[in-house]
């Protein structure tokens, strides 16, 4: 799914995603003015994950505000690359351990930066 990022470098658009400057190297503003030259838009491309098969409950006794499932492009990861985050009502963020193939579910979770 494509979206239009509404907020370039700290700087807002107008209703359509647009930005306009007389030059690429000036100021962007979301106001087009007479003097407004170019412009630009930055598209994001966002992924869904489609669950092929059902969740299954990991009895934690942390517990999580949200969790989410990612991390295909890691550098320097080998072998199944998902990893599975949370974030504790406490705002810890915590990762999935031991996460593969043949042990989908993983093995505990670890914090991140205790």
């Amino acid at each position: 799914v494509w979206r239009v990022d509404r907020n370039i470098e700290g700087v807002p658009t107008d209703k359509d995603g647009w930005q306009y400057a007389t030059n690429f190297t000036s100021a962007f503003s979301f106001q087009n003015t007479g003097t407004s030259y170019v412009r630009r838009k930055r598209l994001a491309k966002y992924y869904e994950y489609n669950k092929m098969g059902a969740w299954a409950h990991i009895p934690s006794e942390i517990k999580f505000l949200d969790v989410a499932a990612g991390g295909t492009m890691l550098p320097g990861g080998e072998g199944w690359p998902v990893c599975v985050w949370g974030v504790s009502k406490e705002c810890r963020v915590y990762v999935r351990t031991n996460i593969s193939g043949i042990n989908p579910e993983g093995d505990d979770w670890v914090e991140v930066c205790q």
